[in-house]
Parts: C-alpha cells; sequence; structure tokens
C-alpha cells in the first residue's frame, strides 16, 4: 500500500492497530497459526481449550472444581485433567511463538515477553 502523505500512514497505521486491537485473543491466534503455517501448534492450541470448555461445561466437573480446596486440589483427578489441559494450551502457545518461525520468535522475544 502506498501513502501519498506522512498523515494518510498514520490512520493507515491506526486502522490496522484498531482492526486488530478488537479481535478476539483466539482469533489472533488462529491467524498466527495460518500465517506462519502452523497447524500442528493451532492444533494443539484448540484441541486444549475445547478440552477446557467442555470441562466448564460439564456442571459436575465445574462445582468440583469450584468446590475445591487447595490442600485437596493436586491429588484430584478433574483438577490433573485441568492442569494437564492447560500444560498442553501453554505448550502449543510456546510452539507457535517460539518454535515456528524465527522473526516471530524475535519479535516474541522483544515485544511479547518483559
Amino acid at each position: 500500500m502506498k501513502f501519498d502523505e506522512p498523515s494518510d500512514f498514520y490512520a493507515g497505521l491506526e486502522n490496522y492497530l484498531v482492526g486488530f486491537s478488537n479481535k478476539p485473543p483466539l482469533e489472533v491466534v488462529a491467524d498466527f497459526a495460518l500465517q506462519f503455517k502452523a497447524l500442528e501448534a493451532g492444533k494443539a492450541i484448540f484441541t486444549a481449550y475445547d478440552q477446557f470448555l467442555s470441562i466448564l461445561g460439564d456442571v459436575k466437573k465445574r462445582s468440583r472444581l469450584e468446590e475445591l480446596g487447595v490442600d485437596d486440589a493436586a491429588g484430584d483427578p478433574i483438577f490433573q485433567e485441568s492442569r494437564s489441559i492447560g500444560t498442553a494450551f501453554q505448550e502449543g502457545l510456546t510452539s507457535l511463538f517460539f518454535d515456528t518461525d524465527p522473526e516471530l520468535t524475535k519479535a516474541t522475544q522483544r515485544y511479547g515477553v518483559f
């Protein structure tokens, strides 16, 4: 895209940033997975997310987690399942942002990790 005036560039940049910031986070992740051809990482992320939603949608499991005390969490199978799902989600994100594309890794390290 060509900009005749600096103000055109800034207006275009503003429109892009506003559009980007209005996207739901999962849509951004999906766009990145597609853009960087990280289909396995995307699959891992969305599979884990779907599994997590499944637990939240299960009234018995959700109630169990809501009632679970800190001292009992480590031995609870539903908590362990949830924890495993969280780990898989994190591994998918790590793979997407650090194992997919060197430029994405650099950008993530510079702008996303503090």
